[in-house]
């Protein structure tokens, strides 16, 4: 997508991890997880894949937890698209916020492109 910031990363396979509904407007929602696959990554976004259905709207925050590296990843974010596949739903979300660890290993797989400024003195 052309409004992306970062670059994304395709995973050469899918990390599984669970999602929950975090909040829903100014509620807290569930406990309960369900299972997802990460299918690529970026510092301010990802896609995952799922058997669940859920609305896209700005007021629904989820929660997201996985493994890269062997490390454990937490994320929090807001759904920006759907796009429905033969047998599950396919996700963008855009990250709100996320562990260092998750900040790290990203920064590892992804080439970041920076704009460095010459200071003239």
């Amino acid at each position: 997508m052309k409004n992306r910031r970062d670059e994304r990363k395709e995973l050469n396979f899918p990390v599984q991890g669970t999602v929950k509904i975090y909040k829903f407007g100014n509620k807290c929602i569930s406990n309960r997880n369900a299972l997802i696959n990460i299918e690529n990554i970026s510092l301010n976004g990802l896609r995952f894949s799922s058997n669940l259905e859920f609305p896209i709207t700005k007021e629904m925050t989820l929660c997201m937890e996985f493994e890269v590296f062997g490390l454990k990843k937490q994320l929090v974010g807001t759904l920006v698209w759907k796009r429905k596949d033969t047998n599950k739903f396919i996700y963008g979300i855009e990250i709100v916020s996320a562990n260092m660890g998750y900040i790290q290993s990203v920064g590892s797989l992804t080439t970041l492109v920076h704009t460095v400024k010459k200071v003239v003195q």
